[in-house]
């Protein structure tokens, strides 16, 4: 349980493997109640945590299997599957969470094995194998529709199929499930008011070479409308020159959030911001600088920084 509490103290102080601000709530909630003495770890857990406890799964699923104790060891297999997930092991996190699902079957609990479904979605998505996960969490969201439909992984879900219907361009799909899920997703305080998906500035150009800097940065003022897209999008504020400025807001028209939900109806939400950003560096390439929303797709020309940031409102 130590290890656990371990493992889950480092998912809800670096949360960078979340996709969204919905995931993110979903790791702080998760992780609550398992804190306890990790308060005092901060930021110096590691992903070697997930080495750790690896042997301590696996002599949990070994007793449980042997004891056919099938609920249990589907939960463990879950477990094991999200934290390798967060820890960046997707072959392992495939691996347990279909054996999690599998045990929820032999246990006949529908509604845990759509959970692990949700989170094998995701494995799935970075793998980039956005066919099937959009099969699977269209099978799993249709169970947890009917059995849990408030559940944290029913909210994350409806996020993740947006993304992928996104990322296989059938934006009209995307934008009919925005619409029919708005009204189900928590309410999201604008400071923390964050896309579910996006792409980031198409750059053919030196922006240093362009601006004569070694930075900048483009702030944009926009609307999202009723459906999630963006509208009427400007520049705000600006370090940088024209030709960035320009794919920025190319850049922030692929955009797609999960619109604002109020009095029964959906509403477009007015003055949002957005933030691209450059720096270009000599030394190493990089996709992007933190925070980096592993979900954004790159166009990083070799030898700059590219980054984005959430202003919300």
């Amino acid at each position: 349980a130590s290890q656990a509490s371990i493992a889950c103290g480092y998912q809800a102080y670096d949360k960078s493997h979340a996709f969204n601000h919905y995931e993110q709530s979903y790791i702080e909630q998760q992780c609550k109640d398992a804190l306890g003495a990790v308060n005092e770890l901060g930021t110096t857990a590691s992903r070697a945590t997930l080495s750790t406890c690896y042997g301590d799964y696996k002599q949990a699923l070994s007793l449980y299997k042997a004891a056919q104790r099938h609920e249990a060891s589907a939960q463990v297999s879950l477990d094991l599957g999200y934290a390798a997930l967060a820890g960046g092991k997707i072959g392992l996190a495939k691996r347990s969470l279909k054996n999690a699902m599998d045990a929820f079957d032999i246990a006949g609990d529908a509604t845990g094995r759509a959970k692990a479904g949700i989170w094998l979605a995701k494995a799935m998505i970075r793998k980039e194998k956005f066919n099937d996960a959009v099969q699977l969490l269209e099978q799993s969201l249709g169970v947890l529709g009917r059995t849990a439909p408030e559940s944290g992984e029913a909210v994350v879900g409806n996020t993740f199929l947006v993304y992928a219907y996104e990322r296989l361009r059938e934006s009209d799909k995307a934008a009919a499930h925005v619409l029919e899920v708005a009204d189900t997703m928590p309410a999201v305080a604008m400071d923390n008011y964050q896309p579910l998906y996006g792409r980031q500035p198409v750059v053919r150009f030196s922006p240093a070479t362009e601006s004569g800097q070694a930075s900048g940065k483009v702030t944009l003022e926009f609307t999202v409308a009723e459906d999630g897209t963006v509208r009427n999008a400007k520049v705000a504020e600006s370090s940088s020159n024209a030709k960035f400025e320009q794919a920025a807001l190319e850049a922030i028209a692929t955009f797609r959030y999960m619109p604002q939900y109020e009095n029964g109806s959906l509403r477009a939400t007015d003055t949002v911001k957005f933030s691209f950003y450059w720096q270009e560096d000599s030394h190493k390439a990089s996709d992007i600088h933190a925070p980096r929303p592993p979900h954004m797709t790159n166009n990083i020309n070799s030898g700059r920084r590219f980054g984005m940031e959430n202003i919300g409102r």
